[in-house]
């Protein structure tokens, strides 16, 4: 169980200009400051069976996290007809944690006779019935600080030519050329150290007296009782005030440190023909070519889990991609489109699974490593869709879609031999193929046909069905692909007149894998969601509009299951929340 209260600050600021030349182009420059500031204190209370102990464990951090970006970009029109248009770029974005503390408290000694089994479970009413849980009695065991920083650093450069290249309204054609670099810095460091106390400290030294989390307790139908908080402030003081024998340093985070360069190179070109007064067709085709730089860490820790080295290591790989499509649009009339597309997409890694880093644990007999070798997932797409303009400024539209995915990457878990023993291997590699396939539907239009007042009533709706299919490393069968709902589904009904706006908002989405486990039993999966908002406003004067925006009205959980939907591992309650206020324009 876990209580968590955040405060977040968010500072924005951005500025722009341009510059109009005559009638034939353009220039203009953006730059943009964001900056957010994050504080948590987040008490949990862990019950577990496996080792025997009951957990107070406090979580205190602070968060920042900054970007900044200056564009600058062009337009312009040559003799008339042939368009350039051309931009420049940088942007830095940090992310520092720079005091994270973990307090952890333990009881031990625990036995516990859970009403949960291997054949049996009540996903309501899952308790872990321990012999005793007296916080009192909790002894502290360990403090973890962590200090976090990552930066990230892009450089953009891009330009587009469009020039006609036939005559005549009725048959026009175009000509479109492109090329885009793209130069990024990525850089990662954390660091943790590891405190214990100097004597014995029961949880009452460093209890928060005025901590009180029953009414939250009661959203669950469970039925769990309220837990004691750690008071963040003395915790630290505490810590803060630890010899340095008392001090320890955890290297395995050496491990997730990485310094990483990317450079991505990219053209293309394409055709635009206007075949009459009916067919649009755009053939085109785009190279990517990527060459990436990572560099990590390889960890060792001995047989009896001590820390032995930390040695960097070094790889780079280069990979090119050939990208064709063609799109083609086919107007029945005026008012009524079918489209069809052919298209090839990629999906680049994560950067961490990039980082050639090697985690050795010969006291577990296990090693994580990077992978630099990964290429992207290429992904062949054909779609089709019909739609449906309304004269009232809506649309109904119906389609249906496949794609091919080659390459996919997954964490592929192995067996070898290693320092003379059997090691277990984890490693994100490219694997087999995987194909998604569906169909969407989607409906928007203002019902100004209708008798008033039902006049200003107003209705959206969309759904789609996806069916996907591959297979991942030690599972049997076939499965989902990770991220991919099977339903999703959006109904809005609005109501605008006299300067009145409403809106009542249904969403859906059903459940899908968000972590491939190392069997089907273990794969993690979010469960279904369905929530409920009301958005409204009026206008009070012609420049002052007050509003009401009213989210979660159910109080749907935040869900995810090991496997099956009756083995929740985490269920989170925040309650309907509103934001309400005064926009003024001038």
């Amino acid at each position: 169980m876990r209580d968590y209260i955040i405060s977040r600050k968010r500072y924005g600021f951005n500025a722009s200009a341009d510059v109009r030349l005559s009638n034939s182009g353009a220039l203009m420059l953006k730059g943009i400051f964001n900056e957010f500031k994050d504080y948590e204190i987040n008490n949990r209370k862990r019950y577990r069976p496996s080792n025997g102990r009951i957990e107070q464990v406090l979580k205190n951090r602070n968060q920042n996290d900054h970007i900044r970006s200056l564009a600058a970009s062009g337009q312009h029109l040559v003799n008339g007809s042939t368009a350039i248009d051309y931009r420049l770029a940088w942007a830095e974005s940090e992310e520092d944690q720079p005091d994270r503390l973990d307090t952890v408290f333990r009881q031990t000694g625990i036995t516990f006779a859970p009403n949960v089994s291997a054949s049996s479970i009540n996903p309501e009413n899952i308790q872990p019935n321990p012999s005793r849980d007296d916080s009192t009695t909790a002894r502290l065991n360990n403090w973890s600080l962590q200090v976090f920083d990552s930066t990230d650093r892009d450089v953009t450069g891009a330009f587009n030519v469009r020039m006609p290249i036939g005559g005549g309204s009725a048959r026009a054609q175009f000509f479109k050329v492109g090329a885009k670099i793209k130069d990024k810095h990525k850089l990662r460091s954390a660091d943790t150290t590891i405190g214990t106390p100097v004597g014995v400290v029961l949880f009452p030294e460093l209890q928060n007296t005025s901590f009180d989390n029953s009414r939250f307790m009661n959203f669950f139908p469970a039925g769990y009782v309220k837990f004691p908080g750690t008071d963040a402030d003395r915790s630290r003081a505490m810590f803060n005030s630890l010899p340095a024998a008392n001090r320890v340093i955890d290297r395995s985070l050496d491990a997730q440190d990485y310094d990483a360069s990317e450079r991505l190179v990219a053209a293309y070109a394409m055709g635009e023909f206007y075949v009459g007064d009916k067919w649009l067709v755009l053939p085109g085709v785009r190279y990517e070519s990527t060459r990436v730089d990572y560099r990590g860490n390889e960890v060792r820790y001995n047989a009896a889990g001590q820390y032995l080295s930390t040695r960097p290591l070094s790889d780079e790989a280069s990979h090119g991609h050939i990208l064709p499509g063609l799109h083609v649009r086919y107007a029945i009339d005026d008012r009524t489109n079918v489209r069809a597309a052919y298209t090839t997409t990629l999906a680049r890694p994560n950067y961490y699974d990039l980082v050639p880093y090697e985690l050795v644990r010969q006291d577990s007999h296990s090693i994580a490593r990077g992978n630099a070798a990964l290429t992207a997932t290429l992904s062949s797409n054909a779609d089709f869709l019909v739609e449906h303009y309304y004269r009232s400024v809506g649309v109904i539209s119906g389609g249906v879609f496949y794609k091919h995915l080659t390459d996919y990457i997954f964490p592929f878990r192995t067996q070898t031999q290693a320092f003379g023993e059997l090691y277990n291997i984890t490693q994100p590699q490219n694997g087999d193929t995987a194909t998604l396939w569906g169909a969407e539907i989607a409906f928007q239009n203002q019902l100004r046909s209708l008798p008033a007042p039902f006049n200003g009533l107003g209705v959206y709706a969309n759904y789609t069905w996806t069916g996907s299919s591959t297979q991942f490393p030690d599972h049997d069968g076939e499965s989902t692909l990770p991220g991919q709902s099977t339903h999703i589904g959006n109904v809005a009904i609005s109501y605008e007149k006299s300067g009145f706006s409403g809106r009542v908002s249904w969403n859906f989405h059903g459940k899908y894998i968000d972590a491939v486990g190392a069997a089907s039993a273990e794969d993690v999966y979010y469960d279904n969601h369905v929530q409920l908002d009301v958005n409204l406003s009026q206008r009070i004067t012609r420049n002052i509009r007050g509003f009401v925006d009213a989210l979660n009205l159910t109080n749907a959980p935040l869900r995810y299951y090991l496997g099956s939907s009756n083995r929740p591992i985490q269920q989170e309650y925040y309650r309907w929340w509103a934001m309400f206020g005064v926009k003024v324009n001038f």
